[in-house]
Parts: structure tokens; C-alpha cells; sequence
């Protein structure tokens, strides 16, 4: 284990950290998600897969940020959840 930081965190750190505690949320991979889709989105002519390709991005860079396995156990999983949580963001107003 390495040493502990001294308080207060210089803002690079601490932008770092907030991100590292959201991404490790599922509120936070989807938002990496979909920073990821807005990447590639715009780069792209071919739109064809690309939801797909952003969720493998993300789970990569999951992978590498935590070293540890995948956010979800596959690309329907993820997408369930992610349409569930769509859902759950529209606000009716009557």
C-alpha cells in the first residue's frame, strides 16, 4: 500500500478520485457510457454497432481502472438495466 495523501487534495486528485467512486457505480458506468457513445458517435459514419462497441469500451476501461472483472456479466445485462434506468428518468408533467 502506498502512502496516504495529505489533506487537502490538490484538484487534479480529487477530481480523479470522485471519478474513480462514480464509475464504480452503476449511475457512473452508465454516464461513462455514455460519454463513450458520444465519442464514437460523432467520429463514425457507420452508426450500425456502435452502442454496442461503447458499452465494450467501457467495460475496458472498467477493467483496467479497478483491475478487476467486468461491471456487468454481458451486453444484455447491461442493457436491461440501462433501458430500466431510462425509465426511470422521464419525468410526465400533466
Amino acid at each position: 500500500m502506498g502512502e496516504l495523501p495529505t489533506l487537502p487534495l490538490d484538484e487534479p486528485t480529487r477530481k480523479t478520485l470522485a471519478f474513480c467512486l462514480l464509475f464504480q457505480t452503476r449511475r457512473g458506468f452508465f454516464r461513462v457510457y455514455e460519454q463513450q457513445l458520444a465519442l464514437i458517435w460523432g467520429s463514425s459514419r457507420k452508426k450500425r454497432g456502435l452502442k454496442s462497441k461503447a458499452y465494450e469500451q467501457t467495460e475496458v476501461l472498467y477493467e483496467q481502472f479497478f483491475q478487476r472483472g467486468r461491471c456487468f456479466p454481458d451486453r444484455e445485462n447491461f442493457f436491461d438495466a440501462y433501458s430500466k434506468r431510462a425509465g426511470e428518468k422521464v419525468v410526465k408533467v400533466r
